[in-house]
C-alpha cells in the first residue's frame, strides 16, 4: 500500500516573489530555523540537500530524515525526496508554485509508502504529513504575505 497527500494554498503576493521567498535558504520557513540545516548544495543543478528534524507531532514525536529539493524555476516546481528515515520506503514531493486571481498558490503533492518499521501505517502517515504541510504552508503564507506589505 502507498499513501498520497495533496495540499494548497493561497497567498497574497504575486508568484515571482512566493518563488523567491519560498526557495530561499535564508528564508524558507516550512521548518523552525533551528528544525533544519543545509548539508550539501550544488548551484548547477538548483539543489540543495537540509537536514531537518521536525517540531514535536501530537505524540511528541520529533521526526529526523534529510530532504533533497531540486529547483525548476523556469516551471515554478521544486521536486523533492525525503531519505535517510527507516519509516520510509520512499517519500517524494512536488512543489507547483502558479499565479492565482490576487496573488498566487503553493501546491504540495506527497507520494509515500512507509515500511515494516515505521510506528504509524500509510493512512496515519498522510494524516500526519498533511496536518505537517499544511501548518508549514500557512506559515509559509502569512511570511510571504507579510513580505509582499513590506514591500509595496
Amino acid at each position: 500500500m502507498a499513501g498520497h497527500v495533496d495540499n494548497q494554498i493561497f497567498i497574497e503576493a504575486p508568484v515571482e516573489l512566493t518563488w523567491e521567498l519560498a526557495n530561499s535558504t535564508e528564508l524558507d520557513r516550512r521548518h523552525s530555523p533551528e528544525g533544519q540545516a543545509v548539508v550539501a548544495e550544488d548551484p548547477a543543478r538548483h539543489s540543495r540537500v537540509l537536514r531537518v528534524a521536525t517540531p514535536p507531532d501530537a505524540d511528541g514525536r520529533v521526526w529526523h530524515y534529510h530532504v533533497e529539493r531540486i529547483l525548476d524555476p523556469v516551471r515554478r516546481v521544486a521536486y523533492a525526496r525525503r531519505f535517510g528515515n527507516p519509516f520510509f520506503l520512499y517519500s517524494t514531493a512536488l512543489w507547483v508554485y502558479a499565479p492565482a486571481p490576487g496573488g498566487s498558490s503553493i501546491r504540495c503533492v506527497q507520494d509515500f509508502e512507509t515500511t515494516e518499521a515505521s510506528p504509524v501505517d500509510d493512512d496515519k502517515m498522510a494524516e500526519l504529513l498533511s496536518a505537517g504541510t499544511e501548518k508549514a504552508l500557512r506559515t509559509t503564507a502569512e511570511f510571504i504575505e507579510s513580505e509582499a506589505k513590506a514591500r509595496r
